[in-house]
């Protein structure tokens, strides 16, 4: 009998997302790689333009730090598209640290990144940040550049952006979710 070992390393640089010569097809993908292998180093994904449907969750990733930061921007001249109809968020941080969304697709203040989800039911997010509770919570999360727009309903719970605990309310609280930048974003 043969045994087939498969030994990936760690990740650090950058990679691609999207596109037929790409790293990785999607951001699933890119995910899934960081949770499963963690990173050295600083990692930065360019995304390559079009419409990417689906819903993103990013947890603690081993290695990150303020040094080894993993950045997200779309590539150059493109416009990226992330986008669903999710029951929670279309991005969730959950319990995540150190993690960059960048939307520039010219290293300037241009907004080249939108973020959609286009549920209507009650007590959803594009971009939830979330805590898992006491010293559990997303931290060093940078969200810039970016447009992001919610479901609309009739009543006053969906939100663009929102950092809370393990649900999604009015009046949720997240315990330790700090040094949270949200900066040059157009909420809808």
């Amino acid at each position: 009998a043969t045994l087939a070992i498969l030994a990936f390393e760690p990740l650090c640089g950058t990679f691609t997302i999207g596109g037929p010569t790409s790293n990785f097809s999607n951001f699933t993908d890119a995910i899934d790689a960081l949770i499963d292998y963690g990173i050295t180093c600083p990692v930065t994904f360019v995304i390559e333009p079009g419409t990417y449907t689906e819903t993103v969750v990013i947890p603690a990733i081993t290695g990150s730090s303020t040094t080894n930061t993993i950045t997200f921007k779309p590539a150059v001249g493109g416009d990226v598209i992330l986008t669903s109809s999710s029951t929670n968020a279309t991005l969730r941080f959950n319990a995540a640290s150190n993690i960059i969304f960048d939307g520039s697709n010219n290293g300037t203040n241009s907004r080249d990144m939108h973020i959609i989800n286009s549920a209507t039911t009650t007590n959803t997010a594009a971009i939830w940040v979330s805590s898992q509770g006491t010293n559990l919570g997303s931290e060093n999360i940078t969200l810039k550049n970016l447009k992001v727009k919610a479901g609309v309903n009739s009543v006053t719970s969906t939100f663009g952006i929102i950092s809370s605990g393990t649900t999604i309310s009015t009046s949720a609280t997240g315990a330790h979710n700090n040094n949270l930048k949200i900066e040059n974003n157009l909420v809808e």
